[in-house]
């Protein structure tokens, strides 16, 4: 009796005890292949963006351990193996692999485009369809495995429990026993958790890639479209000197932008990487703060908002860190508190303090009365690629970099960046430094004014005012909603080049507000940009066809990925432009609906 006992429990711990340790390696491998491939595939997005090989290294360091973790499941089960990921779903992996290489090279030959195109076109699209279908079917698989090995062990529990009844003593040995077991049993649920917690971040990381792909796409074709658009006019017809070299100013202008976000891109590379040189020398916190707040006065002149220079008496005259790099940190600080308060005043102060272990620092405060940070957003200001209020960073006119890149600084630095805010209160970014070794105080303040407030005197470098486009006699009339000023005025003068009178608004509130005011018929086309403060173009134009506005409504728009063009037909748009485009293509979507109306009317 004891001899059967101990059998059946033999039975249950050799029989289901491997095939358990098998599946949950299978489980782990499967999670860690589905991480290593969008290693992978970020690191190609990302080398094709930037142009930086770094991400190449960052590749070829993955790679190897992508074919280990595959060859490592297809060791522990074969049969899973060749049922679900191997056949169709391999061979689409060394065809991503394969196209990842080749966008490589093109990138390092200098054809970011063609790897760009290559990384995001059809056959590459439909591998990774191939690939996540096959690792789906794993998921499935392993998931039904598991629960069979984990009923078979339940009866087997049973069974030994039925068998250790016949000996009072014995029953209690067996439970123990099974007690065992279901311990294993609930490590095998947690490891299950674990593989799912895997999955859901590699999936949240997939987002960001997407994200950020939109989001890329949309800031380089903005300041493109003003870079073509008045290259274009200055080859249409002879222009005074004035008029002409304003325009080149404007394709400068946009050309810097365009060249901002690239080194915007270059610099979270570097950082991310631990790639940013630093270079030691000696700072002056009274010039730093003079600095940021010369290049702030023009935009906070334009804001009708006033910047302050606040030092503290204990604050050191001179300090040895990173001048350049400190400068960036306090001017994009400064930049964006300027940006997002519509009325008030931004304060930039330095003083005396200590960090957490009570060493000490130098602090810089940019504090703003803008609209502040909802709570549950402050943890994701620091985010590449994120910002907290799209309506609001609409006007932040940048990729989400910034305030990533200054924090990144600020580490490398020895110090960090912190922020509160309350909303409708506005915000308040430290920046900490420390005072030993990158931070060593070389001397202590010896003059500070006695008014130390001091704010913003005349605006510097303000955009001198665009001439007055010249309206068509009697043209007929289009209504224009557009917030970025340099692509309204040109989308105004490739109209009035077409014989069209643009009425102007620059914001989606606004467009509605001026059909309420002139009527629905008042207009032969809408233009609208689909992403303005206010109100975006996609609510905008839900509101004209409730007013019953018949007239074609044409989405203007940076997007040009995969389903935004469905999304601003399922607003009501007409049709879609994206942006850049050239007079040619304006013209030919007015004539194209411009035959639809005639016909329908017929």
């Amino acid at each position: 009796m004891v001899v059967s006992i101990l059998a059946v429990i033999w039975m249950v711990t050799r029989d289901t005890a491997p095939a358990m340790e098998r599946l949950q390696k299978a489980e782990a491998l499967r999670g860690e292949i589905l991480h290593l491939d969008e290693v992978l595939t970020m690191s190609a997005y990302m080398a094709a963006a930037s142009g930086d090989l770094k991400w190449r290294d960052r590749y070829m360091q993955h790679v190897g351990d992508l074919d280990a973790a595959i060859t490592a499941l297809r060791d522990i089960s074969p049969e899973l193996f060749d049922s679900e990921v191997g056949g169709e779903t391999d061979a689409a992996n060394r065809r991503l692999v394969a196209a990842e290489e080749r966008a490589f090279e093109l990138i390092e030959s200098g054809d970011r485009d063609g790897a760009w195109e290559l990384l995001n076109g059809p056959s590459y699209r439909q591998n990774k369809v191939i690939y996540a279908r096959g690792m789906d079917r794993a998921d499935q698989a392993v998931r039904a495995r598991l629960f069979s090995e984990r009923r078979r062990m339940f009866q087997r529990i049973m069974l030994a429990g039925l068998v250790s009844g016949i000996s009072l003593a014995l029953v209690s040995f067996a439970w123990l026993r099974a007690f065992g077991m279901i311990q294993r049993l609930a490590r095998v649920s947690r490891r299950a958790a674990e593989a799912d917690a895997a999955l859901v971040a590699a999936e949240a990381s997939n987002q960001l890639k997407n994200r950020f792909m939109a989001h890329m796409s949309h800031e380089l074709r903005t300041p493109v479209t003003s870079i073509i658009g008045y290259g274009e006019s200055l080859l249409l017809a002879p222009r005074d000197a004035d008029e002409t070299r304003r325009r080149v100013r404007i394709i400068c202008e946009s050309a810097r932008h365009l060249e901002r976000i690239i080194a915007d891109v270059l610099d979270i590379s570097r950082i991310e990487m631990n790639e940013f040189g630093l270079k030691p020398g000696v700072c002056n916190p009274r010039e730093l703060l003079e600095r940021a707040q010369s290049l702030v006065a023009p935009m906070a002149d334009r804001h009708g908002i006033e910047v302050w220079i606040d030092i503290s008496p204990d604050t050191p005259a001179r300090f040895v860190s990173d001048p350049t790099r400190v400068s960036q940190i306090l001017i994009n600080l400064a930049s964006n508190a300027v940006k997002f308060t519509e009325k008030g005043s931004v304060t930039l102060r330095s003083l005396a303090t200590t960090g957490q272990a009570g060493e000490p620092c130098i602090a810089f405060e940019v504090i703003d009365t803008g609209p502040g940070i909802a709570q549950n957003d402050l943890t994701r200001v620091f985010d590449p690629f994120e910002q907290a209020d799209y309506s609001m960073s609409r006007r932040s006119d940048g990729v989400g970099l910034g305030l990533p890149i200054s924090r990144g600084l600020a580490r490398l630095m020895g110090g960090d960046i912190t922020v509160t805010s309350r909303v409708g209160r506005g915000s308040l970014f430290t920046l900490r430094l420390p005072l030993d070794g990158m931070g060593e105080v070389l001397e202590a303040t010896d003059e500070i004014e006695e008014e130390r407030l001091t704010p913003v005197m005349a605006p510097m470098g303000a955009p001198e005012p665009a001439p007055a486009v010249a309206r068509p006699a009697n043209a007929p009339r289009v209504l224009l909603a557009e917030d970025m000023e340099v692509n309204r005025l040109l989308f105004v003068e490739m109209l009035a080049s077409l014989g069209y009178d643009a009425t102007e608004a620059e914001n989606g509130l606004e467009a509605v507000e001026i059909v309420k005011r002139e009527g629905t018929n008042a207009f032969e086309f809408v233009f609208m940009d689909m992403q303005m403060p206010e109100l975006d173009g996609y609510e905008a134009t839900r509101r004209l066809r409730k007013m019953e506005m018949r007239v074609p409504v044409i989405a203007v728009t940076a997007h040009g990925m995969d389903g935004d063009r469905e999304r601003c037909i399922e607003a009501g748009c007409s049709d879609h432009l994206v942006k850049p485009f050239s007079l040619g293509d304006l013209d030919e979507m007015i004539g194209r609906w411009k035959g639809k109306v005639a016909r329908s009317a017929a």
